[in-house]
């Protein structure tokens, strides 16, 4: 899908006031409610079934009939199973450090704010083959959380589209521990982001084997955990730098 498209809608005239459009989507597969999530105006098969997978740990195959408005930004979406869902069969090979700079450089410039204006975060799948990139995924959602449960639903309704390929997952968000669960659900064990790091990204990413990047108190991009997946990428140093505050020396840094 053309990233612009996925900023049709992204906007909402709200009492007067032009902002960025989010709703609760109400969940009913197979007619039984299963829970609630917030999400940008697109992609809501892709979002039901990441929801589906990490919240409640259903992976199916999923096809949406109909979307139900409750009230103002208030939606039932009606859904059926249509089989299982399916996990690709990735490779998990090492990648030069330098090619990842690049995928984050082309994720930075693939959508500006005048493109889709207001608050909103991108996440893209790079899947990689012999002679390169073989294809690229780009999602746009106004949280850093629900465009990340987007991209796990779109690789769990592709599954076997994407055998024998290394993922990437790049995220213009700040990577928490439910965004590393996330890719963790769909097999994915590269991610990066290019803003400050969070100890439960680390801790989460740690856990499950999955190579984590993000920036460091210096500003500059770091590998955080499992390592041998980056040929020539920095490693993150331990410890920080001491802060100043209120006239006294403190190693945990307050933002």
């Amino acid at each position: 899908m053309d990233p612009l498209e996925l900023c049709h809608g992204s906007t909402i005239e709200w009492k007067g006031t032009r902002m960025a459009a989010d709703a609760r989507y109400e969940v009913e597969l197979d007619g039984r409610i299963i829970g609630s999530f917030y999400s940008s105006p697109n992609m809501i098969e892709e979002a039901v079934t990441g929801f589906l997978a990490y919240r409640e740990g259903i992976r199916r195959g999923i096809s949406v009939e109909d979307v139900r408005r409750n009230g103002d930004l208030d939606f039932t979406v009606v859904a059926r199973s249509s089989g299982e869902a399916g996990l690709p069969v990735w490779r998990d090979a090492p990648l030069k450090w330098d090619l990842l700079m690049d995928l984050v450089s082309d994720l930075s410039q693939s959508l500006s704010k005048s493109q889709c204006p207001f608050a909103f975060h991108i996440a893209g799948l790079y899947a990689l083959g012999d002679e390169g990139v073989s294809s690229r995924t780009i999602l746009v959602d106004v949280s850093r959380h629900t465009a990340m449960m987007k991209l796990a639903g779109w690789i769990l309704l592709r599954g076997g589209s994407l055998d024998g390929t290394t993922p990437v997952v790049i995220s213009t968000g700040r990577l928490s521990g439910d965004a590393v669960e996330m890719m963790a659900i769909s097999g994915v064990n590269l991610v990066a982001s290019f803003r400050h790091v969070l100890a439960s990204g680390v801790a989460a990413a740690d856990r499950l084997g999955i190579t984590l990047v993000s920036k460091d108190f210096t500003r500059r991009m770091k590998v955080f955990t499992h390592p041998w997946r980056l040929e020539g990428g920095p490693l993150a140093a331990k410890g920080g730098p001491g802060i100043e505050w209120s006239r006294r020396r403190t190693d945990r840094p307050l933002c």
